[in-house]
Parts: C-alpha cells; sequence; structure tokens
C-alpha cells in the first residue's frame, strides 16, 4: 500500500509540473497557418469543406472532425488550443502512470521536448497521435482478450497523420502474427482503407518534390533522440541508443518487427517524400518508446537497465531543449498570428480586408471575411491545390493592382506576411509590423498597409 501510494505521489507530482509548464506555455503561444486552418476549416467551411481541404494537404481529418464541433459552435481559437493541450496531457498522464519505465525515465520524458513543447503548445495532430500510440502500447498485454477495443485505437491512430497510416500499418501486419479473428482484423484495416480514401491524390493536387538524400536519415535520427543538438553530435550518441534499444527488444519477435518495420518506412517517406523537420523527428521517439512498452509485455528486455539509462540521457538533453522553447515563447513570438488579429478586430467593420492569400490571423476575426488578391475571391481559406501553390509565386505588384482596381474609391487595408517593396512604398502607409522577431515561423510576421490618395 505505501509503494502504491509513493508512486501515485509520483505520478500526481511529475504530472502537475508537466501541466503546469505546457499550459503557461500554451497560452503564450501564438499559432501558425497548419494550426490555424484547422480551426477556421472548421469553423466556416463544415464538415464537407474538412473533407475536401484534408485530400489536397496530405492529411487524413480525423484532427480536424474533433476541433469541428468547437469550431462551429462560435467558440474563439483558444479552445482549440486547450483541446490539443488536454489531449497532450492525456496522454503524458497515461504514460506516467502505465509505461513500463523507471521513474526518472518517466519524468525525464513528461518534461523533454517533443510532449512538453512540440506535441503539447503547438496545435497540431501529433498529440493524438501520441496518445493513441501509447493507448496501444498499454493495450498491448490484453490484446488477446480486447481485441476489438484494440483493434479501434489503432484503426483511429490511422486517421491521425499519413505517419500514423504507416505506424497502423505495420501494427496490423504483425497483429496478423498473433490473431485469428476476423472482426478485430477488419477493424484494423477499414480505419487505414478509410485512411487511403482520403489521402488518395486528387485532380489538381499540387507536387512535392524533395531531393533524396540520406542526410535527411542522419537529421531524423539526431533530432529524434537530441533535438537542437549540433547534427554531428547528436547523431554520434543517437545511434548507440538505438542500437542498444533494438538489441534489448531483440528477444521478442513481434516488438521487433513493430521497431525495425515502422522506422524502415517512416525513413522511406521522410527520404522520398516529405521530411518536415522536428516534429516529424519526433514521431522516432514515440515509436521507440511504444517499441519498448510493447517488449516489456512479453516480459525482461536484454541489457534493460543500460537501454533505460540511454534513452534517459536523451530524454535529459531533451528536457534542456524543451527549457529552450519555453523561454523563447515567453520573451518571443512563434508567429505573429496573434498581435495582427488583435489589431485587426479593432478595424471598422466596413473596410475590406485585402490580403495576397490566406493568413493564420484569420482565426482571431471570425466574422471577417478577405479578399485574396492573388486567387480573386473572397473568403478565409483556401484548398491546397496546384491553383494555390501558383498563386504563391504572384508578385505583390500584381497582387496590389489587382485590388487597386477591385476597390476603386473604397476603404481597404493590404494585410500581408511581407513587407512590400520599394516600387510600392510611397503609395502605402504602415499601420501595423511585427515587434521583434519571430522565433520559429519567420515566414509569419504581418506589414498592415493603408493605400494612401492618388496625388
Amino acid at each position: 500500500m505505501d509503494r502504491f501510494l509513493t508512486e501515485r505521489r509520483f505520478v500526481a507530482i511529475t504530472f502537475l509540473l508537466f501541466a503546469s509548464i505546457t499550459l503557461f506555455t500554451t497560452l503564450h503561444h501564438e499559432p501558425w497557418g497548419d494550426e490555424t486552418d484547422v480551426w477556421v476549416v472548421g469553423r466556416d467551411g463544415g464538415l464537407s469543406a474538412i473533407f475536401e481541404f484534408t485530400a489536397y494537404r496530405g492529411t487524413p481529418a480525423l484532427w480536424y472532425v474533433v476541433v469541428w464541433p468547437f469550431a462551429a459552435s462560435g467558440a474563439p481559437y483558444f479552445v482549440q488550443q486547450i483541446l490539443h493541450l488536454a489531449i497532450a496531457w492525456a496522454a503524458v498522464l497515461l504514460f506516467l502512470r502505465y509505461a513500463p519505465f523507471p521513474r526518472w525515465a518517466r519524468a525525464l520524458f513528461a518534461l523533454s521536448y517533443f510532449p512538453a513543447f512540440e506535441y503539447s503548445a503547438v496545435a497540431r495532430p501529433y498529440a493524438l497521435l501520441m496518445l493513441l500510440l501509447f493507448f496501444v502500447a498499454h493495450q498491448w498485454r490484453t490484446r488477446e482478450d480486447q481485441p476489438v477495443r484494440l483493434a479501434v485505437a489503432i484503426a483511429l491512430m490511422a486517421n491521425t497523420t499519413l505517419y500514423g497510416l504507416i505506424i497502423a500499418a505495420v501494427l496490423g501486419a504483425v497483429l496478423l502474427v498473433e490473431w485469428r479473428r476476423w472482426t478485430p482484423i477488419l477493424i484494423t484495416l477499414a480505419g487505414g482503407l478509410a485512411c487511403v480514401a482520403q489521402l488518395w491524390p486528387r485532380a489538381g493536387g499540387q507536387k512535392v518534390y524533395t531531393h533524396a538524400t540520406l542526410e535527411t536519415v542522419w537529421y531524423t535520427l539526431a533530432a529524434a533522440f537530441f533535438p537542437e543538438m549540433r547534427q554531428a553530435d547528436g547523431l554520434m550518441f543517437a545511434i548507440p541508443i538505438l542500437l542498444i534499444v533494438v538489441f534489448a527488444i531483440s528477444r521478442h519477435v513481434v516488438p521487433m518487427m513493430f521497431l525495425i518495420g515502422t522506422l524502415s518506412f517512416l525513413m522511406v517517406v521522410y527520404v522520398y517524400v516529405w521530411m518536415g523537420g522536428i516534429r516529424h523527428a519526433g514521431i522516432i521517439t514515440l515509436v521507440v518508446i511504444a517499441a519498448v512498452w510493447m517488449a516489456k509485455t512479453y516480459g525482461p528486455l536484454r541489457a534493460e537497465k543500460l537501454a533505460m539509462v540511454g534513452l534517459s540521457v536523451a530524454f535529459a538533453w531533451s528536457v534542456y531543449a524543451a527549457s529552450n522553447a519555453w523561454v523563447s515563447e515567453r520573451n518571443r513570438n512563434f508567429s505573429d498570428s496573434r498581435g495582427a488579429g488583435m489589431f485587426l478586430q479593432k478595424v471598422d467593420p466596413d473596410i475590406q480586408l485585402v490580403a495576397p492569400l490566406p493568413l493564420s490571423a484569420t482565426a482571431y476575426l471570425p466574422d471577417r471575411r478577405f479578399w485574396y488578391a492573388s486567387l480573386g475571391e473572397y473568403g478565409t481559406f483556401t484548398t491546397w491545390d496546384a491553383r494555390f501553390a501558383a498563386a504563391r509565386y504572384l508578385p505583390m505588384e500584381t497582387s496590389v493592382s489587382l485590388a487597386k482596381a477591385r476597390f476603386s474609391g473604397q476603404k481597404w487595408l493590404l494585410v500581408s506576411n511581407s513587407e512590400i517593396p520599394s516600387s510600392l512604398a510611397r503609395e502605402f502607409r504602415l499601420l501595423y509590423r511585427t515587434k521583434g522577431e519571430n522565433w520559429v515561423r519567420y515566414d509569419e510576421h504581418y506589414w498592415i498597409y493603408e493605400p494612401l490618395p492618388a496625388p
């Protein structure tokens, strides 16, 4: 009983510390376009627009659907941040309570970069992926007794992101080794097929080109285990730790199949399709944790203490990286969506707002529409299709010329993520600009201009 109370106290204290830090960080976080798009599409477009939007964006719609009822109800954008934070809290609480790791390893992971910043303060689908993956790892022990519950979790995970689909597909494949029941297999398969249907290329979609290189592999491994460390140094530590983990779980075939299979497919996608930076590297961290968690359900690991020490060293460094992010969020802008949105809320509603393309500040303007000069249409969001991709390269001079023709004799403001060129400087008066430098989204500074009367 005393031991249980001590464990319970550890979980409570660690979770409260994690929750306090992430709440503070979230309150200071200014969202960027990939976060606010989810809210704006749900608020202004509805379910049909969500599934059209996500098809062109290359991501399944589960996170959008979770957010949609709150956005459609007229709630402020802040609700999405709190909802996302609650999901991250649930994932970390599940890990602290049930993961078969030493206390110090659990505490360090909870406060590390990915759960304590990237997958908590930044409202993307990865918190939902983390929660479902940890739930699957936790339920692995009861996979024979409660296969349907496990299958539903895997099917949902397949619809979080493309990477969730890969993880779910590998899990489904390895479960074929153990399951002999059609119902859970069909549920898992249905989840995967639903995601594939959403991601199937549409006519007019954007084409993503990447330069295949092993450098992507090295960056991913270094960033997954040692975020923000110099790549060469991080890689020097990351590879031995990964090899130790592989050796530790090698006694058990299924976790080994899961880890090696998932990492292989993820790396193929990162190298040949898309690698979006540190947030995608963190998925490697989650997969490694899940593989160890699953392996422990089969019995002791090889060199278990060494594996836990290696992972804890990586988590400890990651806490340092997280602390840098917490300080940066407190002192600087992640983007400037909130500041620009607050300014635009005070603008006379009769004044037309013009922007070259959709902006993240729209999340703070529930009753305003923009006229998108490069697209020649009104709205608050747009489909990420080939037309949108081409419009991104329209010169500012052309956008301004189109706006002048469209709103001749009317009051309008130009809202942009870039400063107008010097050739247009005499035609506008600057009303607002981002103060200081954003520490992450350098492409989301804001300039708001008022056109001057013609001489």
